[in-house]
């Protein structure tokens, strides 16, 4: 009697047994991650972007390119007081032969050559109207120097337009930092842990926060930089920006084992791990991934100012041009561990500094 009630008691017990450890299994089963931040793409759909208008293919200027010479204070027109005139004339009539002398005919006599010499032909030297006024000179001056910005002008009217219509307008771009960093900096994990617990990620100044506060964080932790790596991706519109951002997100996801402690777009989950081995060597990773508008260029990261010059950029993004953000660290429990071989399989892309 008694070994028929044990035997549904054992058969209870080792199911029981089964569920635990598959349980564990499943907590244990990868290296934890965290994850925070937030996205805007649902509202983006009414946002629309300006493109800057093209430059004008038409440059007006009014200029006028006649010259009176009566600007000078000279009087070109023939002056009527000087005139030739001869009051006499030769007379075509021949000559009629005669062998006695005879006077010349009286129209002959009458021939003169008399210019009327009048006291209004001397013209007296003034020298204010003789030549060109400085003032006249100055304007002639400022006609040649506005020809030249004309040029100029144009030529530079001509390059934009020819930039414009040959590069392309990018809209949005994505943005990518990966910050390695050696195990000792435990105390980041713990900031990284308070931030992802206390921060409003429901909207765009939430997240916007939680941006700024890892920066912050990380530059505080320079001294346990190892490597980094950045990343810029060039978008023609917010909808190719938000594919881009998903893409990504979600590549940098698989790379943990389980999501330990997430808080994204006001949603929060918190799930339990087990400690990890202890490993001489372990790392942390951390990765700050945006969306904003327009275009903002980063540094290839060769030495740490290269680092601290990318992360210094993001800063600086503002909460106008913010469209997502999300912030990934693994480890994220501090009894957690990401060995030298993990770190080589998923993040081999990151420079030594």
């Amino acid at each position: 009697m008694l070994s028929k009630c044990l035997f549904p008691v054992l058969v209870v017990a080792l199911f029981l047994s089964y569920n635990t450890q598959t349980a564990i299994a499943d907590v244990s089963s990868g290296r934890s991650g965290g994850r925070m931040g937030g996205s805007s793409f649902a509202s983006s759909s009414s946002f629309k972007h300006s493109s800057p208008p093209p430059p004008s293919s038409s440059f007006k200027h009014s200029s006028s390119s006649s010259f009176s010479s009566s600007s000078r204070g000279l009087d070109e027109s023939e002056d009527p007081s000087i005139s030739f005139s001869f009051s006499g004339y030769f007379s075509n009539e021949p000559r009629r032969r005669s062998s006695t002398f005879s006077s010349p005919p009286s129209h002959f006599r009458n021939y003169h050559y008399s210019p009327d010499v009048s006291t209004e032909t001397t013209r007296h030297f003034d020298p204010s109207s003789s030549t060109v006024s400085e003032e006249e000179t100055e304007n002639e001056k400022k006609g040649s120097y506005s020809g030249l910005l004309i040029f100029l002008g144009t030529v530079i009217l001509a390059i934009g337009g020819f930039l414009y219509l040959t590069e392309p307008w990018y809209e949005a771009s994505v943005l990518m930092v990966q910050v390695g960093l050696s195990g000792k900096a435990t105390v980041l994990l713990g900031d990284l842990n308070r931030i992802a617990e206390t921060a409003d990620t429901s909207d765009v100044k939430g997240f916007h926060q939680v941006l700024q506060e890892t920066v912050s964080v990380l530059l505080q932790h320079r001294d346990y930089w190892i490597s980094g790596f950045t990343y810029v991706d060039k978008n023609k519109s917010v909808t190719e920006s938000e594919k881009s951002f998903n893409e990504h997100s979600l590549e940098e996801r698989k790379k943990v084992g389980i999501e330990s402690l997430v808080n994204f777009n006001g949603e929060q989950k918190r799930t339990s791990t087990l400690k990890g081995n202890k490993l001489e060597k372990n790392y942390i990773v951390v990765t700050v991934l945006l969306s904003i508008r327009g275009v903002k260029n980063l540094p290839s990261i060769k030495t740490s100012k290269n680092l601290e010059s990318s992360l210094e950029s993001l800063r600086f993004v503002s909460l106008a041009d913010t469209m997502a953000v999300e912030v990934l660290w693994t480890p994220q429990d501090v009894k957690d561990m990401l060995s030298e071989d993990d770190l080589l399989e998923n993040y081999h892309h990151l420079r030594p500094i």
